[in-house]
């Protein structure tokens, strides 16, 4: 018996150990491991998973609220409970099971109300490249924060483009258009919006005036256009310029007056008196530019003379004519040209004082020019006739030997001397040795030899020079009738008469000796010799 009963108590105390190891190996885990969220009014639910059986299961939260209790039905189902009102919540869901335990983060807040703008106007106008920032606010401010973050978006963003920074949304103008601006914040049925719209256009960016002085002169009773110019060209609001004009005290009223104006453009009239005004052009985007308009006694014209008094013209060639006004500050400087027989010659203003005339036919006619102011008179005759056919150009000179650094001038000759066109132009086949200009100035820049042409435009006439620029200094000896040089082409000569060349080298060898006349031109290689022609002797360097 005593056997049994002390087995008994072994199973007993074995089956004991089994229950307390069960016990101590419980676990409790909360199915959900992310923050519960829950605006007041709301409600829900976690279930909690446990290991073993044995163990008691309790609900709380830290701090400690009445928000969590075990589900009726199985109190493995916390069921969360948030009132209707209250101070925001930020703390803990904890689940107890014997030693286990697990826990959430669980926050109860507000819910969003409403995100607006504020009392800013509903749209605005941008300019392309513009930016502008619209700033929200989320009531009540202590809603949920996952609740009351905000974003900003665009219904075109091709048009205008936005980025959330915080509660900021900042809006770039990218194109002309339409595009509204969303706020919004809150989540799900929740979610409140506020919009803006922004319309995106392409304004002006910079207004002046055409012209460029500070003060627009006129006369009494006189009309005068004037022009604005606005950047870019093809802005939007052109169109809707806005221009006034106001006198200047002690200007009267009206002395000068906004007659029309379209755009750009304006018409202003100035009255009987003189004074003074500003003349206003203003955008609906806030530039504006502005001019003094002075009206002035006129300054009459008191003398008019033509730069020429007669002129002659092939047909088919032109002229210009300038008148010279007297005095020079005189307000109105405009000529009326008239030709007395425009068959023959024809005249066309080009400017207030300048006219072209163009030779029509053969014969005479008189180009008169008046004044608009004083009507006085000036007159030109002009004589056309036939073109004369150039046939010939030549040089006055065939050879031109030139000192270093020094000039000369070549002179053209015209066959037949009358000929209609006589322009011509000068090349120099090398520019490093002599160069020329268009009036045939030629200047020697390096030792040698350069060809210099004439070409005519007429026809492509052409003559040439052969251009000899030496060194007075060191390579030429000069004589009655002998001058001795050296080039980069060799040994250069002139004698006027038969003459004995001797060529020594530096050391005074022979190197070569004949009777020479006019010009030679020896090649020799590059060193330095002793040249002697006839009764000249001369140190020689061959570059």
């Amino acid at each position: 018996m005593k056997k049994t009963t002390i087995q008994l108590l072994a199973v007993a105390g074995a089956m004991a150990l089994l229950a307390s190891e069960a016990r101590a190996q419980a676990t409790v885990q909360l199915n959900s491991h992310e923050t519960i969220q829950l605006i007041y009014g709301q409600k829900d639910s976690v279930k909690a998973t446990i290991s073993a059986l044995g163990e008691v299961l309790s609900w709380s939260t830290n701090p400690a609220s009445g928000f969590v209790a075990p589900s009726a039905a199985d109190s493995t189902w916390g069921v969360i409970t948030a009132p209707a009102a209250g101070p925001n919540f930020d703390g803990w869901l904890v689940i107890n099971y014997g030693a286990a335990k697990d826990s959430v983060k669980l926050q109860i807040n507000h819910a969003v109300d409403s995100v607006s703008f504020g009392a800013v106007p509903r749209d605005t106008t941008m300019g392309v490249g513009m930016t502008k920032t619209l700033v929200a606010t989320v009531f009540p401010n202590n809603a949920l924060n996952a609740l009351q973050e905000v974003l900003y978006t665009s219904s075109n963003s091709a048009v205008a483009e936005v980025q959330t920074v915080g509660l900021n949304g900042i809006i770039t103008a990218k194109a002309v258009g339409t595009a509204r601006i969303t706020v919004s914040a809150g989540k799900g049925a929740g979610m409140k919006t506020d919009t803006f719209l922004v319309k995106v256009d392409n304004p002006i960016t910079s207004l002046n005036f055409a012209l460029a002085q500070d003060t627009i002169s006129m006369q009494i009773n006189s009309e005068l256009d004037v022009l604005a110019t606005a950047t870019p060209s093809d802005a939007d609001n052109i169109s809707t310029l806005g221009w006034s004009i106001a006198p200047i005290a002690p200007s009267p009223s009206g002395v000068v007056t906004l007659v029309a104006n379209s755009g750009l453009n304006a018409k202003i009239k100035s009255g009987a008196t003189p004074g003074s005004a500003r003349l206003t052009v203003v955008s609906t985007n806030g530039l504006t530019a502005s001019r003094i308009v002075k009206v002035l006694d006129p300054i009459h014209v008191t003398a008019l003379a033509l730069d020429k008094d007669t002129v002659s013209l092939s047909v088919g060639t032109k002229e210009t004519l300038t008148a010279r006004i007297l005095p020079t500050d005189a307000l109105n400087k405009k000529v009326k040209w008239t030709s007395t027989n425009p068959s023959f010659a024809a005249v066309e203003s080009l400017t207030d004082t300048t006219a072209t005339v163009t030779g029509k036919t053969v014969g005479v006619a008189m180009i008169i020019g008046e004044s608009e102011d004083s009507n006085l008179k000036d007159t030109c005759y002009i004589y056309v006739r036939n073109a004369v056919e150039l046939k010939a150009i030549k040089l006055d000179k065939q050879k031109v030997r030139l000192p270093l650094n020094n000039s000369d001038t070549l002179a053209v000759a015209f066959s037949p001397k009358d000929a209609s066109d006589q322009r011509v132009k000068f090349l120099s086949a090398d520019t490093s040795i002599a160069t020329v200009d268009s009036n045939g100035v030629i200047k020697g820049l390096k030792t040698g030899v350069a060809y210099v042409s004439v070409i005519s435009l007429d026809g492509g006439l052409k003559d040439s020079c052969e251009v000899t620029v030496y060194d007075p200094s060191s390579n030429i000896e000069t004589a009655a009738g002998v001058n001795i040089w050296g080039t980069e082409r060799g040994l250069h000569i002139q004698s006027d008469k038969a003459r004995t060349l001797a060529i020594y080298t530096i050391s005074g060898a022979l190197y070569r000796k004949e009777t020479v006349v006019g010009d030679r031109l020896i090649a020799l290689p590059s060193g330095l010799y002793v040249v002697t022609l006839g009764e000249v002797s001369r140190k020689v360097a061959i570059p």
